[in-house]
């Protein structure tokens, strides 16, 4: 299961930042964008660069994360709610890891389960804020993440999963069976399905009649404590690998929601640090690539806007011609064709000749 928030048919799968990352935010004076974005979280600006200076996107990739922004500032307390949990779920793993060490078979099993019981709680958490929020969200990207978290992880399934970590705690002990090999080594080690202990034999000191040999390890043998602990991890090798993957599956589900929600939620505080400027915003209409349809009314440098906490003199710009032509301040103007003089006489790409204003 993956987000899908950033693109409808396939997760972002985020990429190292390029050496080139530091020259590209300088040259397009994104600093102030990303500081507002980030707001003092240096893992909302680590996500802001890694998406903004990613491959650009079709018009329809621009639309569908549009749709899912205006669900956002529709709703930013939910945006953030769900940010905090993906980002606290992911924390688990740091938190068992700090005193459960997985040098072995039996420590990476204790480790993996403690760690799918924590995110099993986490999962049911996100079930009910896909209950609670899925009628207030109308985006594709949200409204199908929401309805896959409602169907898949159901109250049935999440019981089951509760009812396989219990099996995995072994409360009962662990059974193997094994053959004798060469030099009556033990080999083909295979982990059984404990049978289940009638309710009277937990009565008092009544023990059920076993069949076979039965060796009782005494209480201070240490070497035959890891003797038998040794033969234990060659039995649950196979479950703990498997348990291992499952714990990090839902691990790096909630790295995918933490990463693509947290590029949203910066969104959200972009916006609202370009109110507080007073920098107007809007919602661009993203017309087909064949149109070449270029026009803007009021267009402003928001970086610059951050910067003095205050909104910039818009400019106009009308590119749905061959010819273009750009409205501003005289001031501006002046600087336009001053600037002008110095530029190429070809077209600047798809026919568009920069005239003065």
């Amino acid at each position: 299961m993956k987000p899908r928030l950033l693109f409808s048919d396939e997760g972002l799968n985020p990429l190292e930042p390029s050496t080139q990352s530091v020259d590209l935010v300088r040259d397009r004076g994104l600093t102030p964008i990303l500081d507002a974005m980030a707001a003092d979280d240096p893992y909302l600006r680590d996500v802001a660069v890694r998406v903004l200076l990613a491959d650009p996107l079709t018009p329809e990739q621009v639309v569908y994360r549009q749709e899912v922004l205006d669900d956002c500032l529709a709703q930013p307390d939910a945006i953030r709610e769900v940010y905090a949990l993906a980002g606290t779920a992911i924390d688990a793993k740091r938190r068992v890891h700090a005193w459960i060490p997985t040098n072995h078979p039996g420590a990476i099993l204790r480790s993996s389960v403690a760690i799918l019981r924590d995110q099993v709680d986490y999962l049911a958490r996100l079930h009910a804020f896909a209950a609670q929020y899925r009628e207030q969200f109308h985006s594709p990207g949200l409204t199908t993440l929401l309805d896959t978290i409602g169907r898949e992880l159901d109250e049935a399934y999440l019981a089951q999963v509760r009812g396989y970590i219990h099996q995995l705690e072994f409360t009962g002990g662990v059974v193997l069976t094994a053959r004798l090999g060469p030099g009556c080594t033990g080999v083909d080690y295979a982990l059984r399905e404990a049978a289940s202990t009638p309710w009277w034999t937990r009565l008092g000191d009544i023990r059920p009649n076993h069949h076979g040999y039965t060796y009782h390890l005494p209480p201070r043998d240490e070497n035959g404590g890891r003797t038998m602990e040794r033969i234990q991890d060659h039995g649950i090798n196979t479950v703990a690998d498997a348990a291992a993957q499952s714990s990090e599956h839902v691990l790096d589900f909630f790295r995918r929601l933490t990463f693509e929600v947290g590029f949203y939620l910066g969104c959200v505080h972009l916006h609202q640090a370009l109110d507080r400027s007073g920098v107007p915003t809007c919602r661009p209409t993203v017309e087909p690539r064949a149109s070449r349809a270029l026009t803007c009314r009021g267009l402003v440098d928001a970086g610059l806007g951050l910067r003095t906490g205050r909104p910039p003199v818009g400019s106009d710009l009308d590119a749905d011609t061959p010819t273009c032509s750009r409205a501003g301040p005289a001031h501006a103007r002046r600087r336009t064709v001053r600037d002008r003089r110095q530029l190429p006489s070809q077209p600047l790409g798809g026919g568009v000749h920069p005239l003065p204003a």
